[in-house]
């Protein structure tokens, strides 16, 4: 199961013109850091749900926008294979981007069984939701987050440190996958349960070096 990290926020007073005539307005303000490690960036939109003494923020995923994409999609230059399924999101730029992930049917849903390269917000074993069309699975959300999280690390230029970083990560049992494409990336899955300060002490490092860029989250924006 996922840890949580519990942050207690002050609710305050929100002041301008509407308060001389709605009366006092409660506000509660998110910011710092933490929200970017979680995948909730500048530009992102973002739902709020909401029952007596509970609310839930999550990314806001335009469904009807994501299918009208589909249309352009040219599916011939993705894997064609019955447990793959493509995900669908928009980078930084807000341009489209998709990945096609492998996965393990499960009732009626789908393991996710390799490590995402590029979208943020799933990791492997996360369970989701999928659906059919142009004969390709697509996917639709997240049902049951597993029990690892993602770290995507963007290589600069490779270096000892990127060797002693992989060490690092297997010897903590944690799945490695790297591309070499325009870019030389690493993605690494780690149990979220796992004290992981070491390899992080490494990335902080190697970032500082100017060897790398890294991001870890859980969970992400998916749009």
């Amino acid at each position: 199961m996922e840890t949580e990290n519990r942050r207690v926020l002050k609710i305050v007073e929100r002041c301008g013109p509407s308060c001389l005539q709605k009366g006092r307005i409660p506000k509660i303000l998110l910011q710092g850091r933490w929200l970017d490690a979680l995948g909730f960036r500048e530009g992102m939109n973002v739902e709020v749900i909401s029952s007596p003494g509970r609310l839930i923020v999550r990314p806001y995923i335009d469904i009807e926008l994501e299918k009208e994409h589909r249309t352009r999609l040219d599916l011939t230059k993705l894997p064609c294979d019955s447990n793959n399924i493509i995900i669908q999101f928009r980078d930084h730029n807000l341009r489209w981007q998709l990945e096609s992930v492998g996965t393990a049917k499960e009732g009626q849903f789908y393991r996710i069984t390799n490590l995402p390269r590029k979208v943020t917000g799933i990791s492997m074993g996360d369970l989701v939701e999928v659906e059919e069309e142009y004969g390709r699975l697509f996917f639709c959300r997240v049902v049951e987050y597993g029990s690892h999280g993602t770290i995507q690390v963007a290589i600069v230029y490779w270096t000892a440190a990127a060797n002693d970083l992989i060490r690092a990560a297997q010897m903590r049992n944690c799945a490695v996958r790297w591309t070499a494409n325009r870019h030389i990336s690493l993605c690494v899955s780690r149990p979220i349960n796992d004290d992981a300060k070491y390899l992080l002490h490494l990335l902080d490092k190697g970032e500082l070096e100017g060897c790398w860029r890294y991001r870890t989250f859980r969970p992400g924006e998916l749009l």
